[in-house]
C-alpha cells in the first residue's frame, strides 16, 4: 500500500471526474513561504504522483543527514482511473491506477529549514530529478 494516498472509506465519491484543459485554467499561485528558508517551487503545472512525493521525500532526508527540517505541501488526493490492457469499450470506468495532486505554477512543494544554503541546494536538486514537472530552487533573503 503507498503510503500517500487518502483513505476511501472516507471519501463519498471514489473516482473524480476529469475536466477538459484541466491545465489550461491552472492559475499562478503567489509565492509564499510558510516555515523554511529555502524551497523547491514549480515551475510548470501538471500532475505529481504520491510514488514520486514520496521518492523526493527519501532523496533528501538521505541528503540532509538527519539535520534540518522538512516540510511537504502536497498531498495527492485526486484518483487516476486506467482500464487494463485488452480491455474493449465501454463496460464503465476503470479502476483507480494511481493517485496524484494537481500541481499549479509558482506553488511550493517542499522546504526546508536549519542547514546550509549548500546542502540545501544539492537536497533539493536531487528531489526535483524525481518529480515529473519542471521546478525551481528558492530562498528568502
Amino acid at each position: 500500500m503507498n503510503k500517500y494516498q487518502p483513505n476511501i472509506s472516507n471519501l463519498k465519491f471514489k473516482k473524480f471526474r476529469k475536466k477538459k484543459n484541466y491545465h489550461k485554467f491552472l492559475k499562478i499561485k503567489e509565492l509564499n513561504f510558510f516555515f523554511g528558508r529555502y524551497a523547491l517551487r514549480a515551475e510548470t503545472s501538471g500532475f505529481v504522483e504520491g510514488l514520486q512525493i514520496e521518492a523526493c521525500r527519501k532523496s533528501i532526508v538521505r541528503h540532509l543527514e538527519r539535520k534540518g527540517r522538512l516540510w511537504i505541501h502536497c498531498w495527492p488526493y485526486k484518483p487516476l482511473t486506467s482500464k487494463g490492457s485488452n480491455v474493449r469499450m465501454g463496460k464503465g470506468k476503470g479502476n483507480i491506477s494511481k493517485w496524484v495532486y494537481p500541481v499549479k505554477k509558482g506553488e511550493i512543494l517542499f522546504e526546508i529549514d536549519d542547514i546550509p544554503l549548500r546542502k540545501a541546494f544539492f537536497s533539493l536538486k536531487k528531489a526535483s530529478f524525481k518529480l515529473s514537472i519542471k521546478t525551481k530552487f528558492i530562498f528568502k533573503k
